[in-house]
């Protein structure tokens, strides 16, 4: 949540460098680190993507963890912070952890959770996009509609997820959300949040209004869709991708380099995703699972070699359907666009039998659909009445 003045910071990763911050005017100086503290703190040799060392077992010196400790106090003896936690890793040398003050009354200790605040908006930002991505839910559905029962009486006044990611549902923050920072540990449930909110001022869809309740909805929505509590989804869902945020080069670039560094140590790399235009370029084997059944597994070229897309009229679709394994099919016109397996086989046979027809090739992404969402059931019939899109405004 944002907050002015003097605040708890929530959390602070630094790293050990030769300068400090400026001090701002009419505060005490920090205190200083003595040149005998870090006189071992040479730089350490960076290191290339895929090279990481593991992260040290050990503990950074005493005299070390003691500057660090020393420079907290201090901040928190100046009025800097409330209170603050914080952590320092030398890849190569050890680790620190370190608390001062306290948030909420409560002491802190390096040990102590407390909120995310704006940086977890990013975080549940990417979830909702995701689950709209699968088909979980709709950015155009009413907010409500995603609610656990024990909400059901709470009608996020009448905004889709939409205007709730946008800060446009018209929902209130609660009266004094800007000094609420307090230990995770005594943070409120969603219900007893909501059930202290002021009645709305204002419809959903004007002007953006800032309130971090929308954030706190929709982690809310996350966990009912999901049925898995936030953290846990968040964790498995989005954190989990090393790649999230970069650009399509870059993402590129970094799954090809994880994959050649892996291969390079003969290890096999089992690679979870739904972007598959990534997967393709780098996957030598594919298993396609649909409701946590594995429908089809193969090595990625014989997949792409035994599932094609055929375009053929309707009479001679009709006459041959029966001789095809066919995935997918669906009408263009007067023309039936179908995806099969054995796609060799079937074209040899068709061409036999002086079919006139073109071949297609499909990427993953493609095949994926076909398998998981094909429309085996479209009539083959000539005869048969096949219905056409109707355009929509």
């Amino acid at each position: 949540m944002r907050g002015r003045g003097r605040r708890s910071v929530v959390a602070i990763v630094v790293t050990l460098a030769g300068c400090a911050p400026a001090t701002p005017s009419g505060s005490d100086p920090p205190a200083r680190i003595e040149p005998s503290a870090v006189a071992v703190a040479t730089p350490s040799p960076t290191f290339a993507l895929g090279q990481f060392p593991d992260f040290p077992t050990g503990v950074l010196p005493g005299s070390i963890a003691e500057a660090l400790q020393a420079e907290l106090d201090a901040r928190i003896e100046a009025g800097t912070f409330s209170g603050v936690t914080a952590a320092v890793v030398v890849a190569d040398r050890g680790s620190w952890t370190g608390a001062a003050g306290s948030a909420g009354g409560i002491s802190l200790t390096p040990d102590s959770r407390t909120p995310t605040h704006s940086v977890g908006k990013t975080i549940v930002t990417a979830q909702i996009l995701r689950l709209a991505e699968d088909g979980m839910l709709d950015l155009d559905d009413l907010a409500s509609e995603h609610l656990p029962p024990e909400l059901g009486w709470y009608d996020a006044n009448g905004a889709t997820i939409r205007q709730v990611l946008g800060m446009r549902s018209g929902i209130p923050n609660v009266p004094g959300a800007e000094d609420n920072y307090y230990p995770a540990e005594e943070a409120q449930t969603a219900v007893e949040v909501f059930r202290m909110l002021p009645e709305p001022t204002v419809p959903p869809g004007d002007a953006p209004e800032y309130s971090d309740l929308n954030f706190v909805l929709l982690g809310t929505v996350i966990e009912h869709v999901t049925g898995r509590p936030l953290d846990a989804v968040l964790r498995s869902d989005v954190l989990d991708d090393p790649a999230l945020g970069l650009d399509p080069i870059m993402r590129k670039q970094f799954n090809r380099d994880l994959i050649t560094h892996l291969q390079g140590e003969g290890r096999t790399v089992f690679y979870s995703s739904h972007l598959l235009y990534e997967v393709e370029p780098v996957a030598d084997e594919v298993a396609i699972l649909d409701q946590g059944r594995i429908v089809r597994q193969a090595d990625t070229e014989s997949l792409r070699r035994d599932v094609k897309q055929l375009i053929v009229s309707r009479e001679a679709f009709a006459a041959v359907d029966g001789q095809l394994a066919v995935l997918d099919v669906r009408n263009d016109g007067d023309k039936m666009v179908v995806a099969i397996e054995r796609a060799e086989s079937a074209t040899e046979r068709l061409g036999r039998e002086g079919v006139e027809f073109r071949v297609v090739d499909l990427n993953l992404d493609e095949i994926f659909e076909a398998y998981v969402v094909g429309k085996r059931s479209e009539p083959s019939s000539p005869t048969e009445s096949i219905p056409e899109l109707e355009p929509t405004a």
